[in-house]
């Protein structure tokens, strides 16, 4: 059940990298101060990665003594990677893809 749940956060870690990066594709800014400097700085992609892997093995280790807590926090990351999942849906459908490079604004806070 430990790989269980490491594999589940690492899994919706990654997709909450992925989803956060082509976020900013679209001139959304980052909410997490931490996470904001860090994509500013370039450190953003490890710094998630290390932040993911050493949560999922924090949650894979305390798994054992509470699981009622770390299912919790399971189930808030899935919250999370759905709400990016809607939010870049919403993202689409007014400003696809496709446009999205070319037609920036040159004023625009990337981030």
């Amino acid at each position: 059940m430990k790989i269980l749940i490491f594999f589940l956060y690492l899994v919706m870690g990654f997709a909450d990298m992925f989803c956060s990066l082509i976020a900013f594709k679209f001139a959304v800014i980052e909410g997490n101060p931490l996470m904001s400097f860090a994509y500013r700085h370039g450190w953003f992609i490890p710094l998630k990665i290390s932040f993911t892997v050493l949560i999922g093995l924090g949650l894979a280790y305390f798994y054992p003594k509470k699981p009622k807590i770390v299912w919790f926090v399971i189930y808030l990351m899935l919250a999370v990677v759905i709400y990016h999942a809607w939010g870049l849906n919403q993202l689409e459908t007014i400003w696809p893809v496709h446009d999205t490079i070319q037609s920036l604004p040159t004023n625009v806070y990337l981030a």
